[in-house]
């Protein structure tokens, strides 16, 4: 097994045109013209950058991301992308089960199909888990982010896992100013 390699991931959320990515991309790259070495860096704008943002960082050291990606290839879901589509606009990689999906009403198992799907698309993942400021004051951390890994995980195997990057964002401390 190789040994893993520290990813630096910036998610956009609602913000930035296509335009303003790309001015993003050109100050980033000239703020960091040498990246540090043994990290790797992700940008995650949101869909109607995308391919703005993967133009931009051609040749760059940095790969990007969308958001999130529904569950299905194709069909009836207004609103939504899939992985292919992800991939055709050159992004290699998605986020998943983000806690402002989760509080939109994404469920682990929601999120474990979205994985499954990620991976059999060929994206890699960055998954998403994290407590509420209830849960932690209940010492209820370690069950609730290893309930959620696991299930995000269920149909995944052990080989597939050099794609996934699991991101640790406690839901209390985002925003907040308190420090995880």
């Amino acid at each position: 097994m190789s040994e893993r390699v520290p990813l630096i991931a910036g998610n956009w959320k609602m913000n930035l045109t296509p335009d303003e990515g790309r001015a993003w991309c050109d100050g980033f790259k000239a703020r960091l013209a040498t990246p540090p070495e043994r990290v790797e860096i992700a940008v995650c704008p949101p869909f109607t950058a995308l391919e703005a943002v993967v133009s931009s960082l051609v040749g760059y050291p940095a790969w990007v991301g969308s958001q999130t990606i529904h569950s299905q290839a194709s069909g009836a879901h207004t609103g939504e992308i899939s992985a292919e589509m992800v991939l055709a606009t050159g992004a290699v990689g998605t986020i998943l089960g983000h806690s402002e999906r989760r509080e939109a009403g994404e469920t682990d198992e929601m999120v474990a199909t979205r994985v499954r799907r990620a991976l059999d698309a060929g994206l890699r993942v960055i998954l998403c888990v994290g407590e509420r400021l209830e849960q932690r004051e209940a010492g209820e951390t370690d069950a609730h982010v290893r309930a959620q890994v696991a299930a995000a995980l269920a149909r995944v195997d052990r080989g597939e896992s050099q794609r996934i990057d699991i991101a640790y964002e406690p839901i209390w401390a985002i925003g907040t100013g308190r420090t995880a």
